[in-house]
């Protein structure tokens, strides 16, 4: 028997979604190593998150955050399910899913926030001028004061919430393929072509 697949994510959640993940590993593996190319991919993430939340104002029915985001107490109970292996399918985002995506988009905001404050300080950036000239007193007043490993307060947010983002990836990772298995589809698989099995008619 042939099973109808229907047509779930549109081209620019697949287009969003993909991008993101490529941006967030250069700009994770390059911090240390190649500025330019980790403040470029910090800047596209940025934009990325930008487009994805006026997305979920007036985009496709499952793209919508009116349609997907519930309450944390569903989440809770999704995930307990699916430990007990009864978990409910759903064609869009399921409730703890629907979590990862705002956690997600809210670490990544903080992390190029951050980001985009500590290229300031050092004099670099769109927001150099202003960040710079708050800072230069303070940092000529405490320069005797810390060693050189001490990049200032913007550089210590950035980092932590970097890790946080990645610590969100990972989940999310585990997530998926959690959900791939007990509802026997490949999630991951359904991000590229947008189909998903259609829900059976009971």
């Amino acid at each position: 028997m042939r099973t109808e697949n229907i047509k779930v994510w549109d081209l620019f959640i697949r287009c969003f979604h993909w991008s993101l993940a490529g941006l967030f590993v250069i700009a994770y593996l390059t911090a240390e190593e190649i500025e330019w190319l980790h403040v470029w991919s910090g800047y596209g993430i940025l934009m990325l998150v930008g487009l994805r939340l006026i997305w979920g104002l007036i985009g496709s029915h499952h793209a919508r955050f009116i349609n997907f985001i519930k309450p944390p107490k569903a989440a809770f109970t999704y995930i307990g399910g699916l430990l007990r292996g009864t978990a409910p399918r759903c064609l869009g985002h399921n409730a703890a899913g629907s979590w990862m995506v705002i956690l997600l988009l809210t670490s990544l905001t903080l992390t190029g926030a951050s980001g985009l404050l500590h290229y300031g300080e050092m004099g670099k950036g769109p927001v150099a001028a202003d960040t710079a000239q708050s800072n230069t007193s303070e940092t000529l007043a405490r320069s005797d004061e810390h060693s050189d490993h001490d990049e200032g307060v913007w550089y210590e947010l950035h980092e932590l919430f970097a890790n946080l983002s990645l610590t969100l990836v990972l989940v999310h990772i585990a997530g998926v393929m959690a959900s791939s298995l007990a509802h026997r589809e490949n999630l991951a698989r359904a991000m590229i072509t947008g189909k998903k099995r259609a829900p059976k008619n009971d």
